[in-house]
């Protein structure tokens, strides 16, 4: 009797250790963009991190600083693709963010590109040529965020 009940302590303890195992680091995003108005700006990174953080915590994973899986992500181009077509007074635009980033966890490294699109469509066209808005950005940076867990394979 005492041994199962010592071998049920010893399981539960390995279980929990199993457990525990499933934890990551996202280290801070680093910013390597080259051209355009994001060059340098540390709030997209910040934005990626906390992304990175939900989706990384919706595949089961613990978020722990001191944790030996480390996930390091690099942003390396971020921008907007327009196109537009008129005919008389009716005009179609639309316009694709696209963000591209390299990804390292553990030995492995991915180049990983999230994107998302906007389309408009007007009897006059009333809007602002290449700006970003904050719903393609924000869905552009979660595609991101999932491409690279999936294709880390986390």
């Amino acid at each position: 009797m005492k041994y199962i009940k010592g071998i049920k302590i010893i399981s539960s303890l390995l279980f929990c250790i199993v457990i525990s195992a499933q934890d990551i680091k996202i280290n801070d995003i680093k910013n390597s963009i080259q051209t355009g108005p994001l060059v340098g700006n540390r709030n997209v990174g910040f934005g990626l991190k906390n992304i990175l953080e939900e989706v990384v915590q919706d595949q089961d994973y613990n978020l722990n600083d001191r944790s030996e899986n480390v996930l390091d992500v690099e942003l390396i181009y971020f921008d907007v693709k327009r196109t537009q077509s008129n005919i008389a007074l009716y005009s179609k635009s639309s316009s694709q963010t696209e963000i591209i980033a390299i990804a390292k966890y553990k030995k492995k490294k991915v180049k990983v590109k999230g994107t998302a699109k906007d389309i408009t469509t007007s009897l006059i066209l009333l809007n602002e040529q290449g700006k970003f808005t904050q719903n393609s950005v924000s869905v552009a940076l979660k595609k991101l965020s999932e491409n690279i867990i999936k294709k880390l394979k986390l």
